[in-house]
């Protein structure tokens, strides 16, 4: 399950979202299903992380910055994080990342 936490730090700036940002970004969601039945414990690509950390960051990533639009703070950066159950099946992962595109959809 996801957890959000809100804490203060630093910024303040406008972010636009285009139609092509939802498309890249409901593509990307969308690229994870069919990989749902392979090994996530493996090494992502190039990465140091593990495909199932590397779906769970991306996550985490949407959520934040779908936090900073809505929130729009002003002087500061509004921490937010998303985290996966350690015991979540890649599916359910893939299923979370897909709800967090849906953060982004007006």
């Amino acid at each position: 399950m996801a957890r959000l936490s809100l804490t203060a730090p630093v910024s303040g700036r406008d972010t636009i979202v285009t139609a092509m940002t939802l498309r890249q970004l409901s593509s990307m969601a969308a690229a994870l299903d069919p990989a749902t039945g392979r090994d996530w414990p493996v090494r992502a690509g190039t990465l140091e992380w593990d495909c199932w950390r590397t779906a769970e960051h991306i996550g985490d990533c949407l959520l934040s910055y779908a936090c900073q639009i809505v929130a729009r703070p002003a002087a500061r950066y509004l921490r937010a994080m998303a985290s996966a159950g350690q015991d979540a099946s890649p599916a359910e992962v893939a299923v979370g990342v897909g709800i967090y595109v849906g953060c982004w959809s007006p």
